[in-house]
């Protein structure tokens, strides 16, 4: 089965909703603060943290491997434009790890499709990593505050069609799709909600 494929092709809609936020476009153009984008990552911390908690103790449900960890290079980030580590996060974090938690109580690959989700964001990250250098004033390089879009960058598309390539070897049946599909669902409505708080723009379409 083309697990990828079908992840791209179920998520389009959502995902094209991510992509066209205010904030998301504002970081696209590198239209942002440096107290703006210190927000954004500042946000969308707990999410990495609490997912790759998850993948962790979930070894056998994906192909995640720790150094797919992306915290650590926020944490670098958060600090180097100034910013503490706080204990608040977002409430749609906990909604959306009860929505993961269930679903993966149906079938363990709804793990699987949040993975797809955060791994490919990886390649549209690289691409804000140019024009938010610019707009923040700072070289675009490692270690200047954008560790979280920069790092691995060299190997990115070859890791990626590594990732979807041993997804599609992981999952056997049309129900276990379907639910991984649901995984990446609700997880693009995750970010979707936490950028768009940053504007107070509308909710993702439930799903």
């Amino acid at each position: 089965m083309e697990m990828c494929k079908l992840l791209r092709q179920s998520t389009q809609t959502a995902h094209a909703q991510v992509e066209s936020l205010p904030f998301t476009q504002a970081m696209a153009r590198g239209d942002l603060s440096r107290e703006q984008y210190l927000r954004a990552i500042s946000a969308i911390l707990p999410l990495h943290q609490r997912l790759e908690v998850e993948l962790a103790e979930n070894p056998e449900v994906t192909p995640y491997r720790p150094e797919m960890a992306r915290s650590a290079d926020l944490i670098a980030d958060i600090r180097f434009w100034g910013g503490t580590m706080v204990e608040e996060f977002h409430p749609a974090i906990s909604e959306w790890a009860m929505r993961l938690n269930a679903l993966a109580d149906l079938h363990s690959s709804a793990w699987l499709g949040a993975l797809y989700v955060v791994e490919g964001s990886r390649l549209g990250s690289l691409m804000m990593a140019r024009p938010l250098a610019k707009a923040l004033g700072v070289p675009c390089e490692l270690g200047n505050g954008l560790d979280y879009h920069l790092t691995g960058a060299s190997h990115r598309m070859p890791a990626w069609k590594s990732l979807c390539a041993q997804m599609d070897a992981m999952v056997p049946t049309e129900e276990a799709a379907q639910i991984a599909v649901q995984g990446a669902l609700a997880t693009f409505q995750i970010f979707h909600d936490l950028y768009a708080s940053l504007t107070e723009e509308p909710s993702l379409m439930s799903i």
